[in-house]
C-alpha cells in the first residue's frame, strides 16, 4: 500500500540532498524559498521543502557512527 521508499529518499528525489549537506556544513546561507516548485509535489511550499531536508538531515545523523557511539554510552 505504501512507499517502498523512506521519506529520505523520497526528499533525495526531489533534488534537496545538496540543500541538506549545505545546512548541515553551514559554510554558506540557503535560501529555502528558492527550493519551492508550486508543481512538484513535496515542494509546494517552504514548509514541505523544510520538511524534507529535516528528513534527511536526520538519515544522515542517524547513519552517522560518532552520534550511534555518544547515544549507546548514554
Amino acid at each position: 500500500m505504501g512507499s517502498k521508499h523512506t521519506l529520505a529518499e523520497r526528499a533525495r528525489q526531489l533534488g534537496l540532498n545538496e540543500a541538506a549537506n549545505t545546512i548541515l556544513d553551514g559554510s554558506q546561507f540557503l535560501n529555502i524559498e528558492t527550493l519551492v516548485n508550486p508543481s512538484q509535489k513535496g515542494l509546494t511550499s517552504v514548509k514541505d521543502v523544510e520538511l524534507g531536508i529535516q528528513h534527511i538531515i536526520a538519515d544522515i545523523i542517524s547513519k552517522d557512527r560518532g552520534v550511534l557511539d555518544l547515544l549507546h554510552k548514554l
